[in-house]
């Protein structure tokens, strides 16, 4: 192999991962590089990769992972925006927000994330353990995760994260959700600019966020507000 293949070991929720960017490498080398790093990977069979930039390797990487055994599975889009967004700012106006409550929002901020991410793998079955383990963390702040209540309950949220390593820096609306039982009241657009708005009044010009391609209702809303595709991640297993 003409290039060296770095491959990152870690692990989700459900196991072993993988992960690789592959920008200008050779598909056929890229698959093997994985076939033999899942190898070497207890417990030794297929261990998902999350791949970066697989449209820009040089080759089809599809059908090269194929060869080894591998099916693409998933696609996540990396999106980025300049700040402040199209149409500014106007869409969060008369939706009132709040800061999250550390030991007051936990248990019903899971409730309503579990119930707007049903169909989701991972966003779907979040623990109120889980919510402390990431407010135990160094970048969590609490005024950057934003609570818009209804009648006293969590209707929407948006949840930010800082990027200081991001080149330039940037803000991440981390999880976004709207209760399904207030969809189709603008919520999601409205909360989506709340979150723009508190990463730019940070002194940010520059947002980005995780979506999967084939979200098309979240991507299509994204678009709206100029983001654009910054890095394609695929899942193959």
């Amino acid at each position: 192999m003409t290039n060296p293949i770095a491959i990152k070991v870690g692990a989700d929720a459900t196991g072993p991962l993988l992960e690789v960017s592959v920008e200008e490498l050779v598909a056929a080398d890229v698959a093997a590089a994985i076939a033999a790093k899942s190898s070497e990977t207890p417990p030794g069979d297929l261990v998902p990769v999350w791949v970066d930039h697989p449209e820009k390797a040089d080759g089809n990487l599809d059908e090269a992972m194929s060869g080894v055994g591998y099916r693409a599975r998933r696609d996540l889009w990396k999106l980025e925006v300049g700040l402040p967004p199209i149409g500014g700012f106007a869409a969060a106006e008369g939706v009132a927000v709040r800061s999250f409550v550390i030991n007051a929002d936990e248990e019903a901020w899971v409730e309503v994330n579990n119930r707007a991410f049903a169909w989701h793998r991972e966003q779907g079955g979040w623990t109120v353990e889980q919510v402390a383990e990431r407010e135990a963390e160094d970048w969590f702040d609490a005024d950057g995760f934003l609570i818009h209540e209804l009648d006293g309950d969590i209707a929407g949220f948006c949840w930010t994260k800082i990027h200081d390593e991001e080149e330039p820096p940037a803000g991440e609306i981390y999880v976004i959700g709207v209760d399904p039982a207030h969809h189709g009241k603008g919520l999601g657009r409205a909360m989506t600019v709340a979150g723009l708005e508190s990463i730019h009044s940070r002194g940010f010009s520059r947002a980005i966020l995780y979506v999967d391609a084939d979200n098309t209702p979240a991507a299509r809303l994204y678009e709206t507000l100029g983001f654009t595709v910054e890095t394609v991640r695929r899942l193959y297993s």
